[in-house]
This record gives C-alpha cells, structure tokens and sequence, in this order.
C-alpha cells in the first residue's frame, strides 16, 4: 500500500487507515503485513475497513500506546497482541468477536482503557490484572456476568456494560474507591447490591430497564430527581442497624424490600429517564 511505503521510508511513529479507501485495498490486495515492520509506531488506527483478521505479527509492534481497531470486521484477536506491554489504550470496539484470549490482559499493565462494545461476547476473561485499567466498556455484547475479577480494578473510573445480559453483580464491588461512573442498564437483573454504597466517589449509576423485583429501587432507578435518597437506601441497607439488630451488609435490595414490607407503584413512564446523578451533600462536582 502506498501509506505503508511512506510510513516505512519516514520511520513515522503514528498510522491512520480508516474507511472505504482502505477496504478497497483488502479487497484487491489483501492486508500489507509490512505494517508489522513499522516497529516505532506508537499510534496505530485500523477502523472502519472490512479488515477481519490481524497476524501474530502485530506482537512486533512493541511500542505501541494506543491501538484502535473500530467498526471493522474482525472475528478474533491474535494473542500476541497480549505481548504489547506499553499499550494504554485498545479499542475493539463494534467488531464481530465471540470470544476473546484467555491470557491476552496478563502483561498489558499500562493499559487504562478497553473498549469491547458491540461484539457478540458472552464472556470476558478475567480482567483482574489490569491494574492502570481506568475505563472499562462492553457494552451491547451478550455478556451474563461481569468479568472476573472487575473488583480487583482498583484504579477503575468508569465501568459500562450495559445492553448484555447480565443477572447479578457481585457484592464485592462495594470496593471499588475510584469508580465515579457505572452503566448496569439494560440488562437482566433482579437485585442489586447494597454494598455499591461503599463506592463513595460514584455520582452516576444507571440501572433503568432491568426486571428489578424492588419496586421501591425501581422507583429511584427511574427519577433523576432522587439521588440522595438512593444513597441513603443503600447506605441503610448496607450499615448495621440500631438496637442490636444484624448488619444486612450483603442483603441484597429485593431481600431487604421484602423483609421491611414495604413497596411502592411503578410510574410506567420511569424507563425515559436515562440516569441517576449522585450527589452527595457537601462534595464538588
């Protein structure tokens, strides 16, 4: 390909191939793997072409930073791109993966973003040792559970799955200190755990249109307006209670709801309201 020519001939450290131009080019040449010997790159963009698969080859690009690999065609990830230790930010996004290497996030101890949405996975390896990682989105997959080992992101920011599948959330997201943005919509839960108020730099938590079975969390899942009293129903459903009764510290809402008898009516127009904003008295924006 000409771009490689030059990219070649002038050592450059970034790489843009993006669009039907490039699609073209598969189509009448096949991929130019002398992409692989252009070993300097730091920055390296593939999107929106046909492209539907990368060589082991690419594990040669060791000094990439950012890899982005967007609206394409790819069925599978190679594992030597789990080789690319420098790697801070991949995007794999709206792709047609099914599954992803068991072992590919073992050495990526730089990344901070991963961007998996709009594939078609049903799982994700464990994530656990991805400890930079910042931002983590898989949203419109097919995912049942999270990843293993999300509680163990103890840098992570922002955690979006939302429109998979998902049935529970594990209590011990609770210990998630950094996480200010998480995305459970559209999803298939029944309950949620008290402990996400232990998150205490949340402010943004999305969980309309799940089969949640409390309707009083329902209620406050749908208005906007009632942050703090989302807080507060977490907090009291998470903390010991007065007169010596047992903590409910993994009491799950909808056994909570139950046990206290108390519920509430469903506004049907609560699904437009697209998230609650947490906000705790006294603390910046």
């Amino acid at each position: 390909w000409p771009i490689v020519s030059t990219a070649l001939a002038e050592n450059r450290h970034e790489l843009v191939l993006s669009g039907s131009e490039y699609s073209k080019l598969l189509a009448d040449s096949g991929f130019d793997d002398r992409i692989y010997d252009l070993e300097k790159l730091n920055f390296l963009e593939i999107s929106h072409t046909e492209l539907s698969q990368l060589s082991e080859k690419i594990a040669k690009l060791k000094n990439l930073t950012q890899l982005g690999l967007t609206s394409n065609q790819l069925t599978h990830i190679p594992s030597g791109l789990g080789q690319l230790s420098c790697l801070r930010f991949l995007d794999l996004s709206f792709n047609e993966l099914t599954e992803v290497p068991e072992d590919i996030f073992l050495h990526l101890d730089c990344l901070t973003t991963l961007n998996l949405s709009g594939n078609k996975l049903e799982s994700i390896p464990c994530v656990g040792s991805l400890q930079a990682l910042q931002d983590l989105t898989s949203s419109k997959n097919k995912l049942k559970s999270l990843p293993e080992g999300a509680h163990l992101l103890s840098s992570l920011i922002t955690l979006d799955v939302s429109h998979n599948a998902i049935t529970a959330l594990p209590d011990e997201l609770g210990g998630l200190n950094n996480l200010k943005t998480a995305d459970f919509s559209d999803n298939s839960l029944q309950t949620v755990p008290s402990s996400l108020c232990r998150c205490r730099k949340l402010h943004v938590l999305r969980l309309q249109n799940n089969p949640l079975k409390d309707n009083r969390l329902r209620k406050l899942a749908c208005n906007a307006h009632s942050p703090k009293e989302l807080i507060e129903y977490l907090r009291r459903l998470n903390e010991p209670t007065s007169k010596g009764k047992k903590s409910r510290g993994k009491t799950t809402l909808v056994q909570a709801a139950d046990e206290d008898g108390k519920t509430e009516e469903l506004d049907d127009n609560c699904s437009l309201v697209p998230y609650i904003l947490i906000q705790r008295p006294g603390e910046d924006e």
